[in-house]
């Protein structure tokens, strides 16, 4: 009815698919709830679920929408165009979360050097304080919401080149405050990598992003699963209304009708 308008549309499905992107940018959308809904989204997020050398994932973070945009930058860069930048920035559980571990493989695999600018500011790992107990806001903080979103955030900048060579270690810096806005602004322009801490993930702990300090003795502690084989939920309260009442007969009546 509108061959025009099938015209553009086509033109735009072309670009997409056909013409060669060499740089993604983007805030996707955080949702840990989000789950999985139809067969091409859960092909995004099942690309994670499996490992080489790193501990399988753990958890349901993989549902978390970002993931998927992440990995839609990923495919484009370096499956389509075979070089580029993906520059994202999102929620920052996947540096170090236990559901990550093949994301964070992958990355190392594909990509020829990694930055990451965690700007912290959440809620439930750091209670949105600084180490030092000072307040740390979302950087999505505004004058009308002080702290911002709940979740702490990250930038991540990732590379690849035309002969691509695995990623041995991140180039890492954290930011805290009130002023880490102000911080990125201003250090926007240095071109060189100072900035950043050097990273070589450790395998033995998910290879997780952030930098750890860790004694080589603990690998040679025993793993919970072998102190405490067997293990249960403890007290439920999900069904307390079938124990639990302020009227002795109305509990006698509802235990003998069920």
């Amino acid at each position: 009815m509108f061959p025009e308008l099938e015209e553009e549309r086509d033109a735009a499905e072309h670009v997409k698919r056909a013409t060669p992107i060499l740089v993604i940018l983007g805030n996707p959308p955080y949702n840990g709830f989000a789950g999985v809904a139809v067969e091409e989204e859960r092909d995004l997020s099942n690309a994670y679920r499996t490992t080489k050398r790193a501990p399988a994932h753990k958890g349901p973070g993989l549902n978390d929408l970002y993931v998927r945009f992440f990995r839609v930058a990923e495919r484009r860069i370096v499956e389509y165009t075979g070089k580029g930048i993906v520059c994202l920035i999102s929620n920052y559980s996947w540096l170090d979360g236990r559901s990550f571990s093949g994301m964070r493989e992958r990355y190392l695999e594909v990509f020829d050097r990694i930055w990451i600018d965690c700007l912290n500011g959440d809620k439930y790992k750091t209670g949105k304080l600084t180490p030092e107990g000072e307040p740390d806001p979302s950087i999505f903080s505004t004058e009308w919401n002080r702290e911002g979103i709940q979740v702490g955030t990250a930038i991540a900048l990732l590379m690849r080149k035309d002969s691509s060579a695995d990623a041995k270690t991140i180039l890492f810096r954290h930011l805290w405050g009130k002023t880490k806005r102000e911080q990125l602004l201003e250090t926007a322009i240095q071109k060189d990598d100072s900035l950043y801490q050097e990273v070589e993930p450790p395998l033995d702990l998910d290879l997780p992003y952030p930098p750890v300090v860790l004694n080589p003795v603990y690998f040679t502690w025993p793993l919970l699963p072998k102190l405490f084989p067997a293990s249960f939920p403890g007290v439920k309260t999900s069904r307390d209304d079938v124990v639990v009442d302020i009227d002795r007969e109305q509990l006698i009546h509802l235990n003998q009708d069920a």
